[in-house]
């Protein structure tokens, strides 16, 4: 019994990649620049507060994530490097996207969820043979398609005219890049059984679930 339901449950290391994907990442790239926005707004006396959590989300997410992904030095620079480069391309990404109208952020906040991803899983090693490399292209282009799905369905404006909103909409766009960079990897390289197909279209149908709810 035990060995005809191996290859049907997912691994360890996909349990891990879905909850990088859904849970972990998502939550620490939406509530990073949630601690900017109240460090902006808030009273003189806690602002040095939300600025220190601010950073240490900013630093210390993307090393917690390499070393999740490959525990050791090589984890830390990989989180290093996404580190510098996440404001960077946040930057370049904001000019790039700044005549795209309402679509804008969703490209600007898409492109620096694709640049994190792709460093992380490239420089750890995560991703190395040619069958992972197309997966994790494949992954990008469905989740950047899955992004424009939803803002064909809820208008993004619904999102970023409300603070409590605006978050949701960063962890969803965060959860469509990168539950999908994660998880087509393992499945273009075989390493993935119907079992973890059907909870990774689970989860994606978990996320225009609540995107539909709040909706209304």
């Amino acid at each position: 019994m035990l060995i005809s339901l191996t290859p049907f449950w997912p691994s360890r290391r996909l349990w891990l990649k879905f909850f990088l994907g859904f849970v972990y990442v998502p939550f620490l790239f939406s509530l990073a620049p949630w601690m900017f926005i109240l460090f902006s707004f808030s009273p003189a006396d806690v602002r040095s507060l939300y600025l220190i959590l601010f950073f240490l989300l900013l630093v210390g997410g993307p090393i917690s994530i390499g070393l999740l992904l490959s525990p050791g030095w090589r984890g830390v620079g990989a989180g290093l490097v996404a580190v510098i480069a996440i404001p960077v391309i946040w930057y370049i990404a904001g000019i790039a996207t700044e005549g795209f109208g309402s679509i804008g952020f969703t490209l600007q906040s898409c492109l620096v969820a694709a640049t994190a991803v792709i460093l992380l899983e490239i420089i750890t090693g995560d991703v190395g043979g040619q069958a992972e490399m197309v997966g994790l292209g494949i992954g990008l282009a469905v989740g950047l398609f899955l992004v424009f799905v939803n803002n064909s369905l809820v208008d993004p404006f619904y999102y970023t005219g409300n603070g409590g909103l605006l978050l949701f909409y960063l962890y969803l766009l965060t959860t469509l890049v990168w539950l999908n960079a994660l998880f087509f990897p393992e499945w273009v390289s075989r390493k993935v059984g119907w079992g973890g197909v059907s909870v990774w279209i689970v989860l994606i149908f978990m996320v225009f679930g609540l995107s539909f709810m709040l909706m209304k």
